[in-house]
């Protein structure tokens, strides 16, 4: 699902552009999860929509989780190595 398509489907309801989306999705991914955790996609969302400052009734994320659940997802060849050398980073010291 692109950002547009995400967008579109809160426009019914709200305005969101899809470059606000996106600023607010990579927030999360890169701040919130990493200090909190995404336990779920429904926790992965509701700190998104704290980003936005939306409310969003019960229908809007779970009509999101069950798209993207739907969806089939690969990560790219080298992500494991990746996260091991982000890590070994992180802990002062490179793979």
């Amino acid at each position: 699902m692109s950002d547009t398509e995400i967008s579109e489907s809160f426009n019914k309801d709200y305005e969101i552009s899809p470059q606000t989306l996106r600023a607010a999705w990579s927030f999360v991914v890169l701040v919130d999860c990493p200090k909190g955790g995404c336990k779920n996609w429904k926790s992965f969302f509701s700190r998104i929509f704290v980003r936005l400052e939306v409310e969003v009734g019960e229908e809007t994320p779970e009509t999101l989780i069950k798209f993207l659940e739907a969806s089939s997802y690969q990560l790219f060849p080298d992500f494991s190595r990746a996260v091991k050398q982000a890590n070994g980073a992180v802990s002062g010291r490179l793979l």
